[in-house]
């Protein structure tokens, strides 16, 4: 449980927020509200666990990709309290796709026929309400047939596209990540979701470190490290890859680079994009 949070104030042009709000994520926010315009800017309140390095780390590889895109302002240290109520109102049962509901643990199924993701959003690392997550849900039903074997899920975070691949069939898989408190929180999640914890093994690395194929990857990941590991997920994979957290600047350097892979689904969400490939016979 969190005793207190980190509230963060930024400014970021208007054609880059979901860029700012996706890094911000992936270096472990626990959410982010809109405030309002500032010009042409939006004013954004990013919300963290209050740990000082995390916090650096991701104001810091924020600023990198935007450069004075972004500009950072004040920073407070909020009770846990807030947090819990700030989730409590936002946080409701959301359906994605024909299949799938995530929900927080305080919420009931409205929709018993659906697989149920239960994901605590009180550790931040994914709950199924950013685009590219519902995106990689999506990949895995026009799929759902065939995901009955193991899998690898790269940048794992809380499990929630893991989980996904265990109720549509999985039998087991792995979870990479390069946050050893995201691989902490792994257990809970299948849990809540009604799994066994022993279906998903997490481990921390990244797709370079790890060297056992699997029929089915899933990489919610930004685009550029998409590519950077294009070769790597190739490798790993010996059927379906499906990939997300593309923007349009990187979607046709990512065809290209698996323009020798057969494109069997493709979705748009807002700015983000995902795709679903499957290795050559």
């Amino acid at each position: 449980m969190l005793d207190s949070y980190r509230e963060v104030r930024v400014l970021v042009s208007k054609s880059e927020a979901e860029m700012a709000g996706w890094l911000f994520g992936e270096e472990g926010a626990l959410g982010l509200e809109e405030v309002g315009e500032v010009g042409d800017r939006l004013e954004l309140k990013i919300y963290f666990p209050d740990q000082e390095d995390l916090v650096v780390r991701a104001l810091e590889r924020a600023q990198r990709s935007l450069g004075d895109r972004l500009t950072v302002g004040e920073q407070a240290h909020r009770p846990a309290e807030n947090w819990q109520a700030y989730w409590k109102v936002h946080f409701k049962p959301l359906p994605i796709g024909k299949r799938f509901l995530v929900r927080p643990p305080w919420e009931t199924n409205p929709e018993p026929g659906r697989l149920e993701i239960v994901i605590n959003p009180a550790q931040g690392f994914g709950t199924g309400y950013h685009e590219t997550t519902r995106l990689t849900l999506l990949g895995l039903e026009s799929i759902a047939e065939q995901v009955n074997q193991p899998f690898i899920d790269v940048g794992t975070g809380s499990g929630i596209l893991a989980i996904g691949a265990l109720k549509l069939g999985a039998p087991h898989g792995v979870g990479l990540d390069i946050e050893a408190e995201a691989i902490a929180e792994l257990p809970m999640n299948l849990e809540l979701s009604g799994l066994d914890p022993r279906r998903l093994v997490g481990v921390l690395a990244r797709p370079d470190q790890w060297d056992h194929p699997a029929p089915l990857v899933l990489a919610n990941i930004t685009g550029d490290v998409i590519l950077h590991f294009a070769a790597d997920l190739k490798r790993l994979c010996t059927g379906h890859l499906i990939l997300s957290g593309i923007m349009v600047p990187y979607l046709d350097p990512l065809k290209r680079a698996f323009c020798d892979w057969d494109l069997t689904f493709e979705a748009q969400e807002g700015e983000w994009y995902g795709l679903v490939y499957r290795r050559p016979l």
